[in-house]
């Protein structure tokens, strides 16, 4: 199981970060959407972007036909339903 306090808080992805876990076979990234807060100036609204796989294939080696993504709104509300959802997601329970 996945705990707030085992990421890092919403503000660490307004420096364009990204996060890399993993939990019982299921490999996690969550990211701001777009990744730098210059982007926002083009009307963009960003949001965070949690991607699951569970291959033992890195993030970029892993083909985007087995990853699940799913969008959040960029807020602590956000936050936590997105740590909610990759909770749901299983880890080695799928």
């Amino acid at each position: 199981m996945i705990k707030p306090e085992e990421l890092y808080g919403i503000k660490h992805y307004d420096y364009g970060e990204e996060y890399f876990g993993s939990d019982k076979g299921m490999r996690f990234r969550v990211a701001r959407q777009p990744l730098m807060s210059k982007d926002d100036e083009e009307g963009k609204a960003p949001v965070l972007k949690a991607t699951v796989w569970y291959t033992p294939l890195s993030y970029d080696n892993t083909p985007e036909s087995d990853k699940k993504d799913k969008e959040f709104e960029y807020s602590k509300e956000g936050y936590e339903e997105m740590i909610g959802w990759l909770n749901s997601c299983g880890g080695g329970d799928r």
